[in-house]
């Protein structure tokens, strides 16, 4: 098959489309241009937002209601031409073209999920590309082309060039990259972005900021959440996008995979406090396609709230990053899939980290740390557990005396401190932790925990007799076992 020949046949296509509904769109009253206001957030810190509004030329299909016009007007728009570029490309995919399925719903200018052009009829469910109908498959080309028009007047060549040749990749390719996002803050860049092994830092830009704090207000405004008089006590916090893509099989690249979630949790793991208040979204091939579906939870803490003021940021650094995504790749798939069980003192150990790092109150994070660090300091046993998870933890974690001492009486006082939430004081308010206390308590078990899940995953998970084998010899290196 003579690629090329094909590629240039389909930019023809989209352009004679594009004559096409220009036509009908002057014949039926529709502007071939609208002008639309963009709310452009250059700030989203220091308690309020700073920007201005600017007005940028689109193509109607932009716009739901006139899309849906043009869309109604324009059937139908498949020709014979369509369904013989159609079955071209059910031949250029070959074995793969029953996996062609997609959502032929094209981008939306407002949001990263849902959808604004429909044309033919097409709507947000997958559609099965099948010979019965291959011209189908060219309506998605049509919307993302026409979508990215400022006007229907004057088509772009290059850029249909450009979207035909993404889209023949994606139909040949026996893979599918599944891009991950989620917007994040706790992390500051030195540059616009930083990128290692598949993984994406960015900094969100001022339409972006816009976009975002746009659909804050209007949830807010719409729950009744304050009253009305008081105008965006709140504005998106978040300052940067995490971008995670990986390779699949092309099967059924719509299941969400627990690779985000361990890149996540090795964040945590390294010491950042990542925190935000939107999904992880998903979708597979090139982004004009937004066959997009919820990635799952993601174990990040909440936003502050108005009033608490923002959590220190830590800088990433290129090396910082490199060894997230190294430790990211030693992460068990059960101790990030919130849909498997986990089977082993380790995977319990990393799935009650995730929780602790995500609770907002200090008393909920202390327990799930505490859980954390017993689930490998104290393997199958059930007597003298508090000295026994101290004397433990010093051992694994500690090489001199002066700092296993030092670490011994830290895992002291926080099984003391859990023991106290967990089992009460006996009715002695004096005993119970002051708010402050329980930060840093919640703080230094945190640091603990993630010591020691980042060894073991590093090293290998102590079992008891290692464990036992260095407090009785005094082994400097404990020998490490793989559970």
């Amino acid at each position: 098959m003579d690629v090329d020949k094909l590629r240039s046949s389909i930019v023809e296509w989209l352009e004679s489309r594009r004559e096409h509904i220009r036509g009908l769109a002057l014949s039926i009253g529709v502007p071939e241009t609208i002008p639309t206001e963009v709310r452009m957030i250059r700030s989203n810190r220091g308690g309020g937002a700073t920007g201005e509004a600017v007005i940028r030329f689109s193509s109607p299909l932009r716009n739901s209601q006139l899309a849906h016009t043009l869309g109604t007007a324009a059937k139908p728009l498949l020709n014979d031409e369509s369904r013989r570029l159609g079955q071209l490309l059910l031949e250029l995919a070959g074995a793969r073209s029953h996996l062609l399925r997609m959502n032929l719903a094209a981008s939306s200018p407002q949001s990263a999920v849902s959808g604004g052009a429909q044309l033919e009829g097409t709507e947000y469910d997958d559609i099965q590309i099948t010979s019965d109908d291959p011209g189908r498959l060219l309506l998605t080309l049509l919307e993302a082309y026409l979508s990215a028009l400022p006007s229907l007047g004057s088509g772009d060549v290059a850029l249909a060039g450009e979207l035909v040749e993404e889209f023949l990749r994606f139909i040949r390719s026996p893979t599918v990259t599944v891009t991950t996002a989620v917007p994040i803050g706790g992390l500051s860049l030195p540059k616009d972005e930083l990128a290692e092994g598949g993984v994406r830092l960015r900094r969100l830009d001022a339409e972006e900021l816009g976009i975002f704090s746009a659909e804050v207000w209007r949830f807010q405004a719409q729950d009744h959440r304050f009253p009305p008089w008081i105008q965006r006590p709140r504005y998106f916090l978040e300052a940067y996008a995490l971008e995670i893509k990986e390779e699949v099989a092309r099967a059924d690249p719509l299941i969400p995979s627990s690779w985000p979630r361990k890149v996540i949790l090795a964040f945590q793991l390294d010491g950042f406090n990542l925190w935000g208040d939107w999904p992880a979204v998903s979708w597979p091939g090139p982004t004009w396609l937004r066959g997009s579906f919820a990635a799952g939870p993601v174990t990040i803490r909440p936003s502050p709230l108005p009033g608490q003021g923002l959590p220190q940021e830590r800088a990433i650094t290129p090396e910082l990053l490199r060894d997230v995504v190294a430790l990211a790749r030693k992460i068990p798939d059960a101790a990030a899939q919130t849909y498997l069980q986990p089977t082993t003192p380790s995977e319990v150990a990393l799935r009650r980290f995730a929780l602790g790092v995500s609770r907002p109150v200090s008393s909920d994070a202390l327990i799930d740390f505490a859980v954390t660090l017993e689930s490998i300091l104290l393997p199958g046993l059930r007597d003298e557990l508090r000295y026994r998870f101290a004397l433990h933890g010093a051992i694994f974690l500690a090489g001199s005396a002066a700092e296993r001492l030092e670490t011994y009486k830290a895992l002291q006082h926080c099984s003391d401190t859990r023991s106290r939430l967990v089992h009460g004081t006996g009715g002695k308010k004096s005993s119970v932790p002051s708010e402050g206390e329980l930060q840093e308590i919640a703080r230094i078990a945190r640091q603990l925990a993630a010591r020691v899940v980042r060894r073991g995953l590093e090293e290998g998970w102590p079992t008891l007799d290692d464990l036992k084998q260095s407090a009785l010899g005094g082994v400097e290196s404990i020998p490490r076992s793989k559970q």
